[in-house]
């Protein structure tokens, strides 16, 4: 594939660090639920069919042999891809076995496994030529790490689209960051000023980062409108415990989006 532009400057305990309190992770099964329940579609990540659209739109509808949704959740996304035709086959896994469960039996002509992003290269053979993470990518403890490991079942000129928050803050780092050390659900939105440098150890070339905050602060306070808007339904499908701390997570998110503490990014890299 020719080179794009050059590069530019479920309910649980866990929570999210943020000026001094705790934002709740929706990272679960539950939370997964409640997202998909809101958008009416099994995505768990923002922006939704927009959000796949924007990100496969710079392959120009090229068809993959393999693809693989990194963190695939519910398995929504995976479908959406295939129903739109940008792959041959499609492969997802997540570390969440009840997401899994859910994927395999709602989407059976698509393949989950259930397995670490730190040893995916032992549970599938397969090796891809189009690797996509949709809001996974901050969750990663070690991403360098896991870059790596994708690398292993990367084929040669294999693409690869990080989707996902990213860290505006030169020289230091988003007060929202976590690093999960302390057992809860990392949040690491993506280093805009290391990036380049993570991949390029990890076998992949750069191609293109593409700046998307403004869609975030569109999708996330379209997001809060929503659940707002919901709420008898979500407390009668979920519980009023649930609304609440879904609806503290998106309104701190969106608030530190709008302050520019954090903001949305494509990444785009080839594997060397």
């Amino acid at each position: 594939m020719s080179e794009r532009k050059n590069l530019g400057n479920a309910m649980t305990k866990n929570s999210l660090f943020y000026n001094n309190r705790t934002m709740t992770s929706l990272r679960k099964y539950v939370g997964k639920q409640l997202v998909s329940f809101l958008r009416k579609d099994n995505f768990a990540h923002a922006g939704e069919s927009e959000a796949i659209d924007l990100v496969m739109s710079a392959y120009n509808n090229h068809r993959f042999e393999h693809l693989l949704d990194v963190g695939c959740g519910l398995g929504g996304t995976a479908q959406y891809i295939k129903d739109k035709g940008w792959s041959k086959t499609i492969s997802g896994f997540d570390v969440d076995s009840e997401a899994i469960d859910y994927a395999t039996s709602t989407y059976k002509d698509l393949n989950f496994t259930c397995c670490d992003v730190f040893n995916v290269s032992n549970n599938i053979s397969t090796s891809f030529d189009m690797f996509c993470l949709f809001n996974v990518f901050y969750a990663f403890s070690d991403q360098k790490k896991a870059l790596h490991e994708l690398s292993l079942i990367a084929r040669k000129g294999a693409q690869l689209a990080i989707f996902d928050y990213s860290d505006p803050c030169e020289g230091k780092h988003t007060p929202l960051k976590r690093d999960g050390k302390d057992g809860r659900t990392p949040f690491i939105p993506v280093k805009l000023d290391t990036i380049e440098t993570m991949l390029s150890d990890t076998a992949w070339r750069p191609i293109e980062i593409v700046d998307i905050s403004d869609q975030y602060t569109h999708w996330y306070s379209q997001l809060c409108t929503l659940l707002i808007e919901n709420k008898s339904n979500v407390i009668d499908r979920f519980n009023e415990e649930a609304f609440d701390n879904a609806l503290s997570t998106y309104s701190k998110l969106t608030d530190a989006i709008q302050k520019k503490l954090l903001g949305g990014t494509i990444v785009y890299a080839e594997k060397r």
